[in-house]
């Protein structure tokens, strides 16, 4: 009987380690491997989200919130030091690497993967994190 409880245990032990280690692998993964639930040129992105704001509708805009979002834009700042860039003057985007930065400058159209923080009233931008470029 003893020796069943601890078998039953042990089994118990070994699922709850199993699940808590799928669960942290899915919800950890970076963004760069996560699949974007939302595409939108910086721009329309941008004008959605201020038009949230502007409505007072502010629950809108939290459906993007930890999403990751797919954004294409044509690049207006690039600052490899502090590793981030902004695209139409709207989005700012923080990337984990300036390596990912190198490559790119002023007026370039690219395509950027990141999850979405927010909205910042004061400086009117949106702010994505650990950004990657798509290639």
């Amino acid at each position: 009987m003893k020796a069943k409880k601890s078998i039953i245990t042990l089994i118990l032990f070994f699922i709850i380690v199993i699940g808590v280690f799928v669960w942290y692998k899915i919800k950890f993964k970076p963004v760069k491997y996560k699949k974007a639930k939302v595409e939108f040129t910086a721009e329309s992105f941008y004008n959605e989200i201020e038009t949230y704001y502007l409505q007072g509708n502010l629950a809108e805009e939290k459906k993007y919130l930890d999403k990751v979002i797919r954004v294409e834009g044509v690049v207006t700042s690039v600052d490899a030091l502090s590793n981030h860039l902004v695209l139409n003057n709207y989005t700012f985007c923080s990337f984990n690497l300036s390596s990912d930065l190198k490559s790119i400058n002023i007026e370039d159209n690219i395509i950027i993967k990141g999850k979405y923080v927010g909205y910042s009233s004061l400086f009117k931008q949106l702010n994505l994190n650990e950004c990657t470029l798509v290639e």
